[in-house]
């Protein structure tokens, strides 16, 4: 008796964890057949369209090696220009547009997050023939029930530091291509707010010194000299206004988005005071 109830409360058990598995909405429904677009890197994005055709919303599926996108099934709204907007890691981003569009050059585009521009996507008729809409669609409500794209959709303040840092180590390389030196950067991610990470480009922000650097160097050996010598480290924090110093080769620069934008010119100014 005893191992008849056990038998019992495990298969309950088990009835009860595959039915918290099934999604519990009612499945989007297809408009005719997919379409398939593939990439010189090996990227393969399928796209659903969705019913009822207004407003326009697709069902796109990423094959997308070494990107965070790769294996996923989004829903996506449809714009008048054809672009393709989703809720990933808590920001509102176009990750696909097709042509024809007025700002696509008449090129289909993917946007990676593990890439600066766009990648250009080819339609595939043979690909697009074989799709099984079906078979998107149930991967979508999977995906949705087992919390794979809730997890997607949630701000990641990690993801998105790591982004920017990728884009500023690009800034760093030149810089110190150009002058010759050997400058690390670090950003104080605990100056940077959740909030303030979502709504401006933290690593644009911070090259903005680098940058100023770089075009100094170009125009002066002097000034090649100077930053070899002198700068080893420069620390990016956020702040109420901009503004820096330089102490023992370590620049401690403060941004300061919210206020707005400091040109290179003003950035150049305090490095001829400062260095």
């Amino acid at each position: 008796m005893r191992v008849l109830l056990a038998l019992s409360v495990v298969i309950v058990v088990a009835l009860g964890c595959s039915r918290s598995a099934r999604p519990t909405t009612e499945a989007p429904k297809p408009e005719g057949t997919g379409l398939v677009f593939t990439s010189e890197g090996g990227d393969i994005i399928t796209i659903v369209p969705l019913l009822p055709a207004e407003p326009r919303r697709a069902l796109v599926q990423f094959h997308a090696p070494g990107d965070d996108l790769d294996g996923k099934v989004a829903l996506h709204s449809v714009g008048d220009d054809n672009s393709y907007w989703t809720d990933w890691r808590g920001k509102r981003l176009r990750l696909v547009r097709l042509a024809p569009s007025q700002k696509s050059n008449g090129r289909n585009t993917l946007n990676r997050f593990d890439k600066e521009d766009p990648v250009t996507l080819y339609a595939s008729e043979e690909r697009s023939k074989k799709v099984d809409v079906e078979d998107v669609v149930e991967l979508y409500q999977r995906q949705l029930a087992d919390g794979t794209l809730s997890r997607a959709a949630a701000f990641d303040k990690a993801f998105w530091a790591a982004s920017e840092e990728r884009d500023l180590a690009e800034k760093v390389k030149t810089l110190n291509q150009t002058c010759g030196s050997n400058v690390a950067v670090q950003v104080a991610w605990d100056t940077v707010s959740d909030k303030e990470l979502s709504e401006y480009p933290i690593g644009a922000y911070c090259a903005g010194p680098l940058e100023a650097l770089e075009f100094l160097c170009r125009g002066s050996e002097e000034a090649r000299r100077t930053v070899k010598s002198t700068l080893k480290r420069v620390e990016c924090r956020n702040g109420a206004a901009y503004g820096g110093k330089v102490e023992s080769g370590a620049l401690q620069w403060t941004i300061a988005p919210a206020a707005g934008g400091m040109d290179t010119a003003s950035y150049a100014d305090f490095f001829l005071d400062h260095l």
